[in-house]
């Protein structure tokens, strides 16, 4: 991301790392975006893009490591015990994984989806250089490493804490509870799903929260607030702007 013109796809908005005060809003949001509508809302473009996704649109599953398979039959296999929670076939998949301690994290997204949207930009002489998760970029942030990160994105929020080169010890993506007014049910997601997080984290690691869109800052405070006492070290830096500006914060060590 750092040196690629890079896009960051959310399931209501688009933003650009090299205008990050630019935001498209689509108009009828509903999960992951048509490639039409990704390249519709696109400014004038650079000859190589990249893409990153927020970690839902990528339907992550943890799979139990199996010492019996080898690595060449390694995405099969990964494919195999995934496909049930694909709403997709599985011939159509487009599947990454990662190691998530001993264990794997898959990232799927359909592969019509990748080749029309790859298609289309070749078509206007665009490269597509890369398509992946935000969280995945962040974890690639040396200054980040040895940390656990609390994310708050759009319905969902993650819990995730990094190893002292960046490995991924622990992930988990939980949809956000909310009040019968559509607000943010703090007290739920900090009593019950925070506390869960809080007691499997290594002792003594800080911890950072992140809120990537401007919807819940008004919580910020009171977040903040409400995590520490699980969460001791937390510090919450503050974050503006669209997701690509905020992603620029991240990575600049906002404060």
């Amino acid at each position: 991301m750092k040196n690629l013109a890079t896009f960051i796809i959310t399931s209501s908005t688009c933003s650009f790392n090299l205008q990050p005060e630019w935001e498209y809003r689509w108009s009828e949001p509903a999960g992951l975006p048509h490639p039409n509508q990704v390249l519709a809302a696109l400014p004038e473009l650079p000859k190589q893009v990249g893409f990153l996704l927020d970690e839902d649109l990528l339907l992550p599953q943890k799979v139990d490591r199996d010492p019996q398979v080898q690595n060449r039959d390694l995405a099969g296999w990964l494919l195999w015990k995934t496909k049930k929670f694909l709403p997709f076939p599985a011939d159509q998949a487009r599947q990454q994984a990662v190691l998530l301690g001993e264990n794997w994290l898959t990232f799927t997204l359909p592969k019509p989806w990748v080749q029309s949207l790859c298609q289309n930009l070749e078509q206007k002489g665009i490269h597509c250089g890369l398509i992946g998760g935000v969280f995945d970029q962040l974890s690639r942030e040396s200054h980040l490493w040895n940390q656990a990160l609390i994310l708050l994105f759009q319905d969902f929020w993650i819990f995730a804490e990094l190893g002292s080169k960046g490995e991924w010890q622990q992930f988990r993506l939980r949809r956000l509870p909310l009040e019968p007014n559509g607000d943010l049910d703090i007290q739920t997601l900090v009593q019950i799903d925070g506390t869960q997080a809080a007691q499997s984290l290594t002792e003594g690691k800080s911890t950072q929260l992140l809120i990537l869109d401007r919807q819940w800052d008004h919580h910020a405070d009171q977040l903040a607030q409400a995590f520490q006492r699980g969460f001791p070290t937390l510090s919450a830096p503050t974050l503006s702007g669209t997701r690509a500006q905020r992603l620029i914060q991240i990575r600049l060590g906002a404060s």
